[in-house]
C-alpha cells in the first residue's frame, strides 16, 4: 500500500513519536463520489491489517507472514446493544491448535472480525475498539526462550450508513491507529510447565521517566503462581487508574475500573492480577509522566493431569 496515491479520504500517515512507530489508516468514501472500500497497512514484523467496508462485507482483517507462528490479535469491541455493551474477541491465526494437535487443526491464512451485527449488513452502525496484536512460536512449541516480535496496538473506530437505499446515499468511515515501540517487546509467553520453569517467567522492563514495569506470569508451582503487572517507582505520588475488560454483554457488567495509590512499603504501584482470558488497559502517572498500555491476557496454569497443555501468552503494547 502506498500512501503517495491516496486520496484526501483514503489517506496513510506515518510519523515517529519518540522510540515509536504511530500509523494511522483512514478508509472514507461516499456513494455519490467513489472511494475505494479496502484500506492496508503493515503490522510491523507481523503481518498485514486490511479495513474492509462494503454494503455485504464490513471487516477488519489480519494476515500474518508467517502462518506457523501462533498471531492473536486481541480487541475489546464496543458498540450499542439495547445500552453499550462490550465483547472480548481474540482473533486468531494458528496450524498448531494445541501441543497434541498434529497441524490439521490449525485457521487458514488469516482471520477477521466482523463490524456488523446482522446479516446481511445493517443499514447504519457505529463502534470502536482497542486491541493488541502479538505473536509468538505455535502451540506445539516452546516460547519462553524465544524471540519476540514487538507488540503493536490498535485504536479503531467505525461509521456507516445508508446500505439500505441506493448508492447515491450510502457512506462510511473506518479509522485506524496502530502504534508499535520497535525496540521493546513486552509479554510473557510460555507453552507447558517444562517451558515455563526453563526460563525466567517475570520480564522487567525500564520506562522511561515511570520506573520499571513487572509483568510475572508463573506456573502454577503448587501456590497457583503469579500472574500480575505492576510498576516499581520511588515517586510516592505515582497512580495507575486501570481498566479490567473480561467476557461480552453490558459495559456495566463487563468493565472493572479502579484506580491504585503508590505503597511506600511495596516500593511500586500495587499489582493488578492479569485477567485468565481478557484485557488489561493501564494509565501509570509517575515523576508527572503518563504511559498508557493495553495488555492481552491468556493462561492456563492448573491443568495438573496434562501439564505440557498449561500455558501463558501475554502481550503489552503502549497506545
Amino acid at each position: 500500500m502506498g500512501g503517495a496515491s491516496a486520496t484526501p479520504g483514503e489517506r496513510v500517515a506515518s510519523r515517529r513519536v519518540e522510540d515509536a512507530t504511530r500509523r494511522k489508516v483512514v478508509l472514507d468514501w461516499d456513494g455519490r463520489n467513489g472511494g475505494r472500500r479496502v484500506r492496508s497497512t503493515p503490522v510491523p514484523g507481523v503481518g498485514v491489517l486490511k479495513l474492509v467496508c462494503k454494503p455485504r462485507n464490513t471487516i477488519v482483517r489480519l494476515t500474518p507472514y508467517d502462518r506457523s507462528a501462533e498471531t492473536q490479535m486481541w480487541l475489546a469491541k464496543h458498540e450499542d446493544k439495547a445500552g453499550p455493551a462490550v465483547a472480548v474477541k481474540n482473533v486468531r491465526v494458528y496450524r498448531w491448535a494445541s501441543a497434541d494437535d498434529d497441524g490439521r487443526g490449525g485457521t487458514g491464512r488469516s482471520a477477521h472480525e466482523g463490524l456488523n451485527q446482522h446479516t446481511p449488513v445493517e443499514n447504519w452502525s457505529n463502534g470502536y475498539m482497542h486491541g493488541v496484536v502479538s505473536q509468538r512460536p505455535g502451540r506445539h512449541q516452546p516460547a519462553a526462550s524465544a524471540a519476540r516480535v514487538p507488540s503493536t496496538s490498535l485504536e479503531i473506530t467505525w461509521w456507516w450508513n445508508g446500505f439500505h437505499h441506493p448508492r447515491q446515499y450510502r457512506s462510511c468511515r473506518i479509522a485506524a491507529t496502530l502504534q508499535t515501540v520497535t525496540g521493546t517487546s513486552i509479554g510473557v509467553d510460555w507453552h507447558g510447565d517444562a517451558d515455563g520453569l526453563a526460563a525466567p517467567a517475570t520480564q522487567v522492563t525500564a520506562l522511561d521517566g515511570l520506573g520499571d514495569l513487572e509483568l510475572s506470569c508463573t506456573p502454577d508451582g503448587g501456590d497457583g503462581g503469579r500472574q500480575e503487572v505492576l510498576l516499581r517507582t520511588d515517586d510516592p505520588s505515582a497512580v495507575l487508574y486501570y481498566e479490567r475488560i473480561e467476557g461480552e454483554g453490558a459495559v456495566d457488567d463487563h468493565v472493572e475500573t479502579d484506580t491504585l495509590d503508590h505503597d511506600p512499603v511495596l516500593g511500586a504501584v500495587p499489582p493488578v492480577s492479569l485477567p485468565e482470558n481478557g484485557m488489561l488497559r493501564l494509565w501509570w502517572t509517575a515523576h508527572g509522566h503518563t504511559r498508557r498500555f493495553i495488555l492481552s491476557s491468556y493462561y492456563v496454569v492448573n491443568d495438573a493431569e496434562h501439564p505440557h497443555l498449561n500455558l501463558c501468552e501475554v502481550a503489552a503494547a503502549e497506545f
